[in-house]
C-alpha cells in the first residue's frame, strides 16, 4: 500500500479521496479482524473507521451493504465450524447484533463531526441512508436484514442455514467462477491494446463514453446486448487495471490461476470478498453512468495490495520456490525485490504519482488525465495578484 503510486498520489491532493481510501481499508480490515476474532474491540474500531469514512465521502455507504455480504460469505465459507461451535441462528443475531452497533456508532460519530445535521435533517439522510451510493438499493437491504431476523426468530434460522449449507459444498465452485471471471477480463484488457485492432477502444473513451450525460458507448452500437455489456465493464475496469503495478498485477493473476485450476484453502474470506466486490463495483459504476477512473476507484487499491501479498504468499508456497526461498535462506531477497519494484514504480513517475500508468500499457494510449496537479500552483497565483479576491 505505502508504494502504490496511485495512493501515494492521491494522498499528495486535498480531496474527500485522500481521507476516504484510509478510513474504508481500515474500516474493512477491522470488519474481516471481527470476523475472524470475534473480538469485540473490532467492533469499536470499524464504526470508528466507518464513521470518519462517512465524513471524507458518501461513496462510503456502499460499505453497509459490504458488511452485510461479508458476514453472510463468511457463514458459507465457514459453515461447518460456525454450526458446530455456536449454530446459525446464534451466529445471525449476533452478526445482526454487531452489525446494528456498528450502524448506529457509524452514524453517530458522523452527525457529531457534521453538526449541521442537527440544524436540518437532510444532511444526515443525504450522508447515510439518502446518499446516491445508498439510496437505491437501502430498501432491498432493510428487506434483506428482516427475511435474516424474521427466520433467526420464527424458524431458527432454517432457511437461511439451508441456503448457507448449499452454498458451503459449492464454495470451491463459487470460487473458482469468480476467479474465472476478474481472470478472464484482466487477461482480455492486458491483452486488447496491442491487437491491431482493439476491441475495447482505448483513444477518446472519456470524450466519446457520454451522450446527453448517459454512459452510452457510440463505438459499441453494433455489438449484441451481451457483448456490448461485457465490452462496457471492461472499459469500466480498464484505467485501474494499468494503475496498478506490475508485480500486483503478476501476483493476482497467479492467485486467480490457483483459485481457477487448484484449490483456495487459506484467506478463502478476505480472497473471495475481494474479488467479488471488484466485479460489483464496476458493474455498479456502470449502470450509475459513471465512468470509472483511478479516483472513482480509489477504495480498491488497497484492498488489491492484501490481495497481492497473498498472491505473493501462495507463489512462495509452490513446492520448488519454497525450497528455494527457505532452505536457502533467500526469504529477505525476495523481500526486497518486492519492495524495491514498487520503489523504481515511484522514482520513475515523480512527482506525478497520481498519474501512473503500468508500462504494460502501451505508450501511445492514455488512460487517465492529469486531474488534481497545478491548482495549488494556479491559487497561488492568482493570490498574488491585485485584488486576489475579485
Amino acid at each position: 500500500m505505502a508504494l502504490s503510486p496511485i495512493l501515494v498520489g492521491m494522498s499528495q491532493i486535498i480531496n474527500p479521496d485522500a481521507l476516504f481510501w484510509v478510513f474504508s481499508s481500515a474500516s474493512i480490515f477491522s470488519y474481516f479482524a471481527l470476523l475472524k476474532t470475534d473480538e469485540r474491540k473490532f467492533i469499536r474500531l470499524t464504526a470508528l473507521f466507518l464513521g470518519a469514512s462517512l465524513l471524507s465521502k458518501y461513496t462510503a455507504n456502499i460499505l453497509f451493504p459490504l458488511f452485510i455480504l461479508m458476514f453472510f460469505s463468511d457463514l458459507v465459507i465457514n459453515f461447518s465450524a460456525i454450526k458446530d461451535k455456536q449454530g446459525v441462528k446464534e451466529y445471525i443475531l449476533k452478526q445482526l447484533k454487531y452489525f446494528l452497533i456498528i450502524t448506529l456508532a457509524s452514524v453517530a460519530i458522523f452527525s457529531l463531526f457534521m453538526p449541521a445535521v442537527f440544524i436540518k435533517i437532510k444532511y444526515l439522510y443525504r450522508g447515510t441512508i439518502g446518499s446516491p451510493a445508498l439510496e437505491s438499493i437501502f430498501s432491498i437491504i432493510i428487506a434483506f436484514l428482516g427475511i435474516l431476523l424474521s427466520d433467526a426468530l420464527l424458524l431458527k434460522s432454517r432457511v437461511i442455514e439451508t441456503m448457507a449449507k448449499f452454498f458451503s459444498k459449492n464454495k470451491q465452485i463459487i470460487f473458482k467462477i469468480t476467479a474465472f471471471v476478474l481472470l478472464g477480463f484482466f487477461i482480455f484488457i492486458l491483452i486488447n491494446p496491442y491487437l491491431k485492432n482493439p476491441i475495447v477502444p482505448l483513444s477518446d473513451v472519456k470524450e466519446e463514453a457520454f451522450i446527453d450525460k448517459d454512459l452510452i458507448f457510440p463505438m459499441l452500437a453494433d455489438y449484441n446486448p451481451i457483448l456490448k455489456l461485457i465490452t462496457k465493464v471492461a472499459i469500466e475496469i480498464q484505467p485501474f487495471l494499468f494503475s496498478l503495478t506490475p508485480i500486483i498485477i503478476m501476483a493476482i493473476l497467479f492467485l486467480w490461476g490457483k483459485m481457477l485450476f487448484g484449490k483456495l484453502e487459506q484467506y478463502q474470506l478476505p480472497v473471495f470478498i475481494i474479488t467479488f466486490f471488484t466485479l460489483l463495483y464496476f458493474v455498479a459504476t456502470l449502470f450509475s453512468g459513471v465512468l470509472a477512473n483511478p479516483r472513482y476507484s480509489i477504495i480498491l487499491y488497497p484492498l488489491y495490495a492484501f490481495l497481492a501479498a497473498v498472491g505473493i504468499y501462495e507463489f512462495s508456497n509452490l513446492t520448488k520456490i519454497k525450497k528455494i526461498l527457505f532452505q536457502r535462506n533467500n526469504i529477505w531477497m525476495f523481500l526486497i525485490i518486492i519492495i524495491f519494484s514498487g520503489i523504481f514504480s515511484l522514482w520513475k513517475i515523480k512527482p506525478f504519482y497520481l498519474n501512473y500508468e503500468s508500462f504494460l500499457l502501451p505508450k501511445k494510449y492514455v488512460v487517465t488525465d492529469a486531474w488534481g496537479y497545478g491548482e495549488y500552483e494556479a491559487a497561488q497565483y492568482l493570490n498574488s495578484l491585485p485584488n486576489p479576491e475579485k
